[in-house]
């Protein structure tokens, strides 16, 4: 082979690979969105126990239908929220977003909140 021919696939394979990292590698490496699995309110009623994957390792943001929920506790698979005083009984929609490098949205997830939240 000569020194063009060489000099030509190193060139074609350095710009796919700068292409492919360009693209954020689309398909091994992006961050998974975070998924709820299960919902429930702490003993005392003042607090969202949210479960499920990939939350993330900075303290993400918790939304109970369309209100920003105080973080108490967070880890990879588990988000401790605070219930805000006077909260109605009633079937709401659950939502966390991850605040890492690439933001992402979980499933849209119900839980029933009863009487006496966010005492």
């Amino acid at each position: 082979m000569n020194k063009l021919a060489i000099k030509t696939v190193l060139l074609v394979a350095g710009l796919a690979t700068c292409g492919y990292a360009a693209a954020g590698g689309r398909g091994t490496s992006a961050v998974p969105a975070p998924t709820i699995v299960k919902t429930a309110m702490n003993e005392h009623g003042n607090a969202l126990i949210i479960s499920g994957h990939n939350f993330g390792a900075r303290q993400p943001t918790v939304m109970l239908a369309d209100q920003v929920l105080e973080v108490r506790h967070h880890s990879e698979h588990e988000v401790v929220a605070g219930l805000p005083q006077g909260l109605a009984a009633a079937n709401y929609g659950v939502t966390l977003i991850t605040n890492d490098s690439a933001p992402a949205r979980s499933n849209l997830f119900s839980t029933t909140v009863s009487d006496g939240a966010g005492k």
